[in-house]
């Protein structure tokens, strides 16, 4: 094998295309192809990887909306041979600083808006809002607050440790000269906030969830009161990233009528957080499966209201801005994903071996081209050479053996069609050379 390269390097380098046998010529087509294949394969592997099979999101509490979104997008996302991993959570800060962390391995989570920075996160990205959520302050209809300042000098449950209902409550508490230096705050878990307001040990529980939460729904059925915010225009304009709702009367009992009435609140937006460095097959994969679990009405939106790209806590990723410009990549619609996503691959190869390649093969054709230029010149100058010299160093007998001997040259060389015109010329030289040898033979005594 390695004898056969050689040699048929050892054509190619002189450009004797026209020479190569059918073995000759199906290793060069092996050749080639290993080498197309090696290209994709780097290109594939190290630029645009595989998408992963496995992903993890950190959700929330099992009671909680942020679950429950997490299993659907679960069950969906097994359908294209994606493996998505449900981590429990206290809620949006403890989602944030787990995917913050490389170390903890998330790539996706639902974090509200209000509850960081969004300068703070370069590495993360939102890919889409995917829900309202409002902040329901709860007490017993015989403790009834029409404002938060009236919960000045109560006990306060203001959300556990970790969830993103505590730094929304302590703020908008704040706002009203409320904190823990004239109110009692406490920082349990929902349910046992939940608990305490039933027997009367807190006053006053705040909490962040979507109405179809659990602990929202169970509340309302017990007909526990909902303080509206009849300030809700000022909160949204002090807080551009709340939005004021309406949840409807009956929303969400119609048996028990719960609420007894439309109630006007303030709402932050859940978002999808991913990873910048996410792949982009994935994220464009998760924001199809988020339009199909988001896009159905609720008590607070309409049909296909969400998933939308409006009140984004983090930077807007790419995949996102395209997603919601244009759906779906064109494959993917058509083709399953990871098929779709092979295909995608194999296109971004081909630009960098078009880029190679195409420099690549003007260079061998030009080397070629100076090797056909350079096998003619040494024979015409060969030629020349021995027709200077007739009657003078050389004999009429020598002249002709140094023809003879480039007229062999001639023979074994290959050349391509465009260099055939100078081939005649050549041959025609040398002809005129033997005719006038074959003159002085004549004439010789």
């Amino acid at each position: 094998m390695k004898n056969e390269i050689l040699t048929l390097w050892s054509k190619l380098s002189v450009g004797n295309w026209q020479i190569l046998n059918g073995r000759e010529l199906k290793l060069l087509l092996g050749l080639l192809a290993t080498i197309i294949a090696l290209a994709i394969y780097l290109v594939v592997r190290f630029i645009e990887p595989p998408p992963p099979k496995t992903i993890t999101i950190s959700a929330g509490a099992p009671t909680g909306a942020y679950y429950q979104y997490a299993q659907s997008y679960a069950k969906a996302l097994k359908k294209h041979g994606i493996t998505l991993i449900v981590l429990e959570s206290k809620g949006s800060v403890e989602n944030l600083l787990r995917i913050k962390d490389p170390k903890s391995k998330v790539d996706l989570a639902f974090v509200q808006t209000g509850v960081v920075d969004s300068d703070s996160a370069p590495e993360l990205e939102s890919l889409a809002s995917v829900s309202y959520e409002p902040l329901w302050v709860l007490s017993k209809p015989s403790k009834k607050f029409e404002r938060l300042i009236d919960t000045k000098g109560k006990r306060i449950a203001i959300g556990p440790d970790g969830s993103g209902t505590q730094p929304v409550a302590i703020e908008f508490l704040k706002s009203n000269g409320i904190d823990n230096t004239n109110s009692n705050f406490s920082n349990v878990a929902t349910s046992d906030a939940y608990a305490a307001l039933k027997s009367d040990q807190i006053d006053v529980m705040m909490v962040i969830a979507s109405p179809s939460a659990a602990s929202i729904k169970t509340a309302l059925a017990d007909g526990m009161q909902v303080m509206e915010f009849d300030h809700a225009d000022a909160y949204v304009r002090r807080y551009p990233w709340m939005s004021k709702v309406i949840l409807p009367k009956g929303a969400t009992d119609f048996a028990k009528n719960a609420p007894n009435k439309d109630i006007q609140l303030v709402a932050a937006n859940a978002n999808l957080v991913a990873r910048a460095d996410t792949h982009r097959a994935v994220a464009f994969l998760v924001l199809d499966v988020a339009s199909d679990v988001h896009s159905v009405p609720g008590p607070l939106h309409d049909l296909r209201q969400f998933p939308n790209e409006k009140s984004l806590q983090f930077t807007q990723s790419d995949e996102s801005k395209r997603f919601f410009k244009t759906g779906r990549p064109f494959l993917q619609k058509y083709l399953p994903f990871w098929l779709a996503n092979l295909f995608e691959r194999l296109l971004v190869s081909i630009v960098p071996i078009f880029a190679i390649g195409i420099p690549l093969a003007k260079l061998l054709s030009a080397m070629l081209e100076y090797r056909e230029k350079s096998q003619l010149l040494q024979l015409y100058e060969a030629t020349f050479k021995m027709e200077s010299k007739l009657g003078k160093t050389l004999s009429t007998e020598q002249s002709l053996a140094e023809l003879s001997l480039i007229e062999q040259q001639m023979q074994t060389l290959r050349l391509g069609a465009g260099k055939h015109v100078e081939l005649y010329n050549l041959k025609g030289h040398l002809d005129a050379v033997r005719a006038k040898l074959s003159s002085q033979l004549a004439n010789k005594p």
